[in-house]
């Protein structure tokens, strides 16, 4: 009888035992879960700031790129003479670049050095030249100036893009790939 007392004993101390643990774990597990809480709460506020400061980072791009295009616009106007042209020239550019390897900066500023000079291209000009620098992997730019010297007579610069010049007194022939 005593053995069976000292083993209820025992039990009721065990029981007891588990009890107090698992009354500790479920105080852990709910600060456990205040923490959880907090610290989603602390994620979602990090989260929400990133994306605030990303659009205020969009925002500046907008701004800089739209002034940057406006900046371009009104330098085709001076080359051009014209806004209307100007704004003829820039939709040419874009679309033009859209569909090349070419940025929009690039293409505007050797336009506007050509047209400088005299020889404003049209689409299809801009796409052949285009081609050509494409095909040599030089910019358009590079091209731009090739063409302006040629202008002066100086051919060198095109021999980068694979066309020879000779002169024959006045008369001056230019050879690309044989033809």
């Amino acid at each position: 009888e005593k053995d069976l007392r000292d083993i209820d004993n025992q039990q009721d101390k065990v029981t007891k035992s588990t009890q107090e643990a698992s009354k500790e774990l479920e105080d852990m597990g709910n600060r456990g879960k205040k923490s959880m809480n907090t610290l989603s709460n602390a994620i979602k506020a990090i989260s929400f700031l990133a994306i605030l400061n990303q659009m205020k980072e969009v925002g500046k791009e907008i701004i800089r790129v739209t002034a940057e295009f406006q900046k371009m616009e009104a330098v085709l106007t001076t080359a051009l003479g014209s806004n209307s042209a100007a704004q003829i020239a820039m939709a040419q550019i874009k679309q033009f670049a859209s569909e090349t390897p070419f940025q929009v900066d690039q293409i505007t500023g050797a336009f506007v050095k050509l047209a400088n000079q005299g020889f404003v291209p049209n689409v299809t000009q801009l796409r052949q030249l285009g081609d050509l620098a494409a095909s040599t992997g030089k910019d358009f730019d590079q091209l731009a100036e090739a063409i302006i010297d040629a202008q002066t007579g100086e051919f060198e610069r095109l021999k980068e893009f694979g066309i020879r010049a000779s002169k024959q007194g006045d008369q001056v022939t230019f050879a690309f790939k044989g033809v």
